[in-house]
């Protein structure tokens, strides 16, 4: 699944799209306030998406323009509008600062007006842990602040509802995209909203392209260079993704120009999860690690996630800074051509 619930606008959605929330150039001045310049690190471990800002609170991010999928979904896919009132409160991954140690951390923003949130699922089986896309609150505020680290031409891997490629269309330091996506069903429900976005914020015809295809081998085989890529292709937040996301970040890194930029959806939440994971590793007895290896139903996973604490596990964990710091450096460094084959 992916993680949250939302908030659009205030009014429900309708069978006929309509834009919701503030005027289009609202978003832009946001973008051009708050824009990540381009660096000469291409790829930024730390970069936290689901940060939070003083400037984004809820009202805010439930009023920025969007054209929500209005189709009912084909090739059987299922999606599914469902009404939240205000005051409903939304939970956001939060991981700077916390505590490895305790519950996992989550912030709160609360709705200040009812809210439709669009949920797709790949089957008519409609339960929340199978849920493969949303534009919930958590999902506006991760695409906003990978938007705003973007400029000059993207290459998406991955358009879901069709919301990281509309919010481009706000941001002035974006000239073209080119989003790619496997499936035709997935373009056919949210594409025709994109190219409304971006004709209503003035681009040129041609600016944003759709290519259907698998991302892995667009990277591959194109030679195409750009300025940013956007990488959103994984169902989940978990760290068991590490390896396999760390592939296409190398391939992705191949097909940026200086001073591009490679973003990757939940990227620093995926390794805080690592971390915690590895800290709690650590803190086994010897016992207990072994119990852990013999029980687990994905050896190889387990052992190249946590290994190295489980072999030395003793019951005395580092300090949670050394942990963060060796979840980094591991977390960073796994590749693996193919994921986990495991639902996570």
């Amino acid at each position: 699944m992916r993680v949250g619930p939302i908030a659009p606008t205030g009014a429900p959605l309708r069978a006929a799209p309509r834009q919701m929330g503030a005027a289009p150039t609202s978003l832009a001045l946001l973008f051009s306030t708050l824009l990540v310049p381009p660096d000469a690190v291409p790829f930024d471990p730390s970069f936290d998406d689901f940060a939070p800002h003083p400037a984004l609170d809820a009202e805010t991010i439930a009023a920025w323009p969007y054209d929500p999928p209005a189709g009912e979904g084909t090739g059987g896919l299922n999606l599914a509008r469902v009404e939240y009132p205000a005051g409903t409160p939304f939970t956001l991954p939060f991981a700077a600062g916390t505590d490895l140690e305790s519950d996992e951390p989550e912030s709160l923003l609360e709705l200040s007006a009812p809210t439709t949130v669009c949920k797709l699922w790949e089957s008519e089986f409609a339960d929340e842990e199978d849920m493969w896309m949303s534009d919930d609150l958590s999902e506006r505020l991760s695409m906003f602040h990978n938007a705003r680290a973007c400029h000059g031409d993207v290459l998406v891997g991955g358009l879901g509802l069709g919301l990281f490629a509309q919010m481009l269309a706000s941001n002035p330091a974006v000239r073209s995209m080119t989003v790619v996506d496997l499936s035709p069903h997935v373009a056919a429900l949210a594409w025709p909203a994109v190219e409304r976005a971006w004709r209503a914020a003035g681009r040129d015809d041609g600016a944003a392209q759709l290519v259907t295809a698998n991302i892995e081998e667009a990277l591959r085989s194109s030679q195409e260079r750009y300025d940013a890529v956007f990488l959103d292709t994984w169902a989940t937040l978990s760290s068991a993704n590490l390896p396999y996301v760390n592939h296409l970040r190398d391939l992705a890194l191949a097909r940026v120009r200086p001073r591009g930029r490679v973003l990757l959806w939940g990227y620093a939440f995926m390794l805080h999860l690592l971390a915690r994971e590895m800290h709690a590793a650590a803190s086994m007895t010897a016992a207990e690690a072994a119990e852990a290896r013999a029980s687990h139903p994905l050896p190889r996973m387990l052992d190249d996630l946590l290994g190295a604490q489980l072999d030395t596990a003793d019951g005395a964990a580092p300090s949670m800074e050394e942990s963060r710091r060796r979840a980094v450096a591991h977390g960073t460094a796994l590749v693996s051509p193919e994921p986990y084959e495991v639902w996570v």
